[in-house]
């Protein structure tokens, strides 16, 4: 039996089948069904005729067998029988001389044709009941193909009702689907991220408990609108059992009805705006009033345009208001880290200006203490300590003119460094941090940039003290502002700009000469990108 195509299997037409809602893997399906019935009937047909034939070839060979070993048999019973006569006419040759002899050899002769003549009878008989066996068990194999072949037609049968039923239920659901196909709102997410535009602000408030003031009016408004009677134009004319006052009291209460299902639908929509789905939540309420309006058209209630446009200005005051709380929340933590920066520059100038006064007395001390013993010291003594007092001098104005920086930098709040950094191991080439730190050690600041959250260490290509760091980290931020690498958060200072870029802007705003390093050492990303060259020539050669 030939194999059957995989297209032809049960499994893909099934598969096609899960499909039946896209309508041409279902067509597709069918078809498929239907010649799969084709071929199946074709096989079993082809499969019944080569077993026949099998079986005629095979009763044909039993014969075949049978006749040679009966001819053989027979011409051994010749054989025999020619032997007896030649015995025979020796016997009647010989009769007198041996006849004793010959009669014994005679009757043992006999004896043994017997022995082979039941033999071979047995031979024959038990070959008659094999085939007749056989043959058995081949009509008993026939019949149960034949069995198989009906209940496969009868399992064919109940495909083609299935088939039709199906039919009839993909027509049912073709209904359905054309009815829903209006109300579903539901996007995918990767349409939504890809098709969604920058917001802009419909209020702009300054401050989030403005917009908290403005949201409260508006939600104060609607409770307005609702006890005034402006959330719904209704009809003043129903009447219930003939009666107006009962008429009335049901339609208050289906207005009561209509109003508090469209609270419900806004408040949860409302509640799961997100900067991606501003105008689909937008959709979303229109829609549900659509919905509400249609609902309660025999009821003459439809929720008005006023009310609507006061859910929209709540939904939008909602996504601003969390918009501002965010944002407010981003100020307060880039002021936490200046004053937490601030504070810690402000303790590491303190504690260098106590060493350099601690410094400073000690050397006074040791001074004052070389003058005196100079007033009193012989010739040979003087040129000495004359020197180790002009050391200690030149000591005092190194500690001096360091006191004189510290007290300048601590009552001069604008003084500190501005760093140009890069981490091509983590952020890639042209990527540069600019930062500021008024820090005693501007690497320490580095250092902690650098640390468990990177993967590699960042490099210094300028370190730029500058009398006025807020105004040169500025001007630097201001030039390169459309090369943000966010541009959403400028609280992350990387640009994707280049180094003569950058030197250009310094030297224009800062009068000092200034050192750049042209090329980053990355020295533990590079290391990283041996070792991992080592190890790919390491396995292709063992794959070798």
């Amino acid at each position: 039996m030939h194999s059957i195509r995989w297209y032809y299997s049960t499994w893909f037409i099934v598969s096609l089948f899960a499909f039946w809602f896209l309508i041409i893997p279902l067509l597709i399906g069918l078809i498929l069904v239907k010649k799969q019935k084709e071929i199946i009937n074709s096989f079993y047909a082809e499969w019944k005729i080569n077993k026949s034939a099998e079986f005629e070839d095979y009763k044909e060979q039993l014969i075949k067998e049978f006749n040679d070993k009966r001819d053989d048999l027979l011409s051994k019973e010749e054989k025999l029988l020619d032997s007896i006569n030649h015995f025979k006419f020796e016997q009647e040759n010989e009769r007198k001389l041996f006849y004793f002899e010959r009669e014994k050899e005679r009757e043992s002769i006999k004896e043994e044709y017997r022995k082979q003549k039941n033999k071979l009878q047995e031979e024959i008989t038990f070959e008659k009941r094999r085939i007749i066996t056989l043959g058995l068990l081949y009509q008993l194999k026939i019949v149960t193909l034949q069995k198989e072949i009906k209940a496969k037609e009868e399992q064919n049968s109940f495909l083609d009702k299935k088939i039709k039923r199906k039919h009839k239920q993909l027509k049912r659901l073709k209904r359905f689907y054309e009815q829903i196909k209006q109300k579903v709102l539901v996007l995918n997410d990767e349409i939504l991220y890809q098709s969604f535009g920058l917001y802009d602000l419909r209020y702009d408030l300054e401050t989030s408990e403005e917009y908290k003031e403005m949201l409260y009016k508006v939600r104060q408004t609607q409770k307005d609108a609702v006890k005034y009677d402006q959330a719904t134009d209704y009809s003043v004319t129903w009447r219930l059992d003939d009666n107006l006052r009962k008429g009335e009291a049901m339609n208050r209460r289906n207005i009561k009805m209509t109003i508090r299902s469209f609270n419900n639908e806004c408040d949860a929509i409302i509640h799961k705006v997100k900067f991606n789905n501003v105008e689909v939540a937008e959709k979303k309420i229109r829609t549900a009033r659509e919905q509400l309006n249609k609902l309660n058209e025999y009821n003459s209630i439809v929720i008005t345009d006023y009310y609507l446009d006061l859910k929209l200005e709540e939904l939008y005051l909602v996504y601003e208001y969390a918009l501002k709380v965010q944002e407010e929340k981003e100020e307060q933590k880039r002021l936490k880290e200046l004053l937490r920066e601030e504070r810690k520059a402000q303790e590491e100038l303190n504690q260098r200006l106590k060493i350099i006064q601690k410094d400073e007395q000690h050397f006074l001390n040791a001074l004052r203490n070389y003058q005196r013993q100079l007033e009193n010291v012989k010739e040979g003594y003087r040129y000495n300590l004359e020197k180790e007092i002009a050391k200690l001098q030149g000591q005092l104005r190194e500690l001096q003119e360091e006191k004189e920086q510290l007290d300048y930098r601590l009552h001069h709040a604008k003084a500190g460094y501005v760093y140009i950094i890069s981490n091509i191991g983590s952020f890639g080439e042209n990527i540069f941090k600019i930062g500021m730190t008024r820090r005693l050690e501007p690497l320490d600041r580095v250092k902690e940039l650098g640390d468990a959250s990177v993967p590699f260490t960042f490099d210094i290509h300028a370190m730029i003290f500058s009398k006025d760091a807020p105004q040169l980290e500025r001007s630097l931020h201001n030039a390169f502002q459309d090369k943000r690498v966010n541009k959403v958060n400028n609280r992350k200072e990387f640009f994707n700009v280049k180094l003569e870029e950058i030197k250009q802007v310094v030297y224009k705003n800062h009068n000092d000469v200034v050192e750049f390093i042209k090329v980053a050492e990355a020295r533990e990303y590079r290391e990283t990108c041996m070792i991992e060259k080592d190890e790919k020539a390491g396995s292709l050669m063992s794959s070798q």
